[in-house]
């Protein structure tokens, strides 16, 4: 191998490091707000206006948020809210009944129950949009035939199930923080047959999980060109 060959193979290893480093980084589509993050909305128990019924929010920054003057409406009925939501942590809201009429005795209590009978969660479809104290919409979820959601509806959950978010694309289990936010309702949520709410005295921190990235076509590409162009000018004398 020429000297000049050498050179033009250490030229070519640059500027593929140089390509390397303008491609572009997948952001993680990890809310950095709170987000609905469960909804269970066809309850076994259901007796009179009593619900087991909930709605569970995540707060996935590392600052708790204050929920004064914040609400929760099903565009019916509006639940104002009060108190903190921890760093990395839950708030439960039950509907009217909750606390002494739910589905699992283990559950724990809601942090907030309504005392407002015209915010019920329709089984077909309905919507829970999530408002801040000057009226901005936080968040929104949209299931079965749902007029309101974000981009498409989630599936409708059956009778004792409930609609939980992502952790990321890829893992849907508990144990990390739900905050999977790509703007889609269909997307973000699926259906979970033993639901699970936490409430705000949850003590074990849930921190989001940011997907691993695809590598691009262009960086598997620049890796073996790389890999190639090193094994020659290892193996041949200059």
């Amino acid at each position: 191998m020429t000297k000049e060959f050498a050179n033009l193979g250490i030229s070519i290893i640059f500027m593929l490091l140089l390509a390397l480093a303008s491609v572009p980084v997948v952001n993680a589509e990890i809310a950095n707000h709170v987000v609905i993050s469960e909804v269970y909305v066809d309850a076994i128990n259901e007796t009179g206006n009593n619900r087991s019924e909930f709605v569970e929010l995540y707060n996935p920054t590392s600052t708790g948020i204050q929920l004064d003057d914040w609400n929760l409406t099903d565009l019916e009925g509006t639940i104002a809210l009060s108190s903190t939501i921890p760093a990395y942590g839950f708030y439960l809201i039950g509907m009217k009944g909750y606390n002494d009429y739910k589905d699992n005795a283990t559950w724990p209590d809601a942090d907030k129950v309504s005392d407002v009978y015209s915010f019920q969660l329709a089984n077909d479809g309905d919507e829970v949009i999530l408002k801040n104290s000057t009226g901005g919409i936080v968040d929104t979820v949209g299931w079965g035939t749902a007029m309101t959601n974000e981009t498409m509806n989630a599936a409708k959950p059956g009778e004792g199930k409930s609609l939980q978010r992502r952790v990321n694309a890829t893992i849907t289990q508990d144990g990390y923080g739900p905050a999977w936010d790509s703007n889609n309702n269909s997307a973000d949520f699926f259906i979970q047959d033993s639901p699970n709410p936490q409430n705000s005295t949850w003590t074990v921190e849930h921190r989001p999980l940011p997907p691993v990235p695809e590598l691009p076509s262009i960086l598997l590409l620049a890796i073996g060109l790389i890999t190639l162009a090193g094994y020659v000018l290892l193996t041949k004398k200059i």
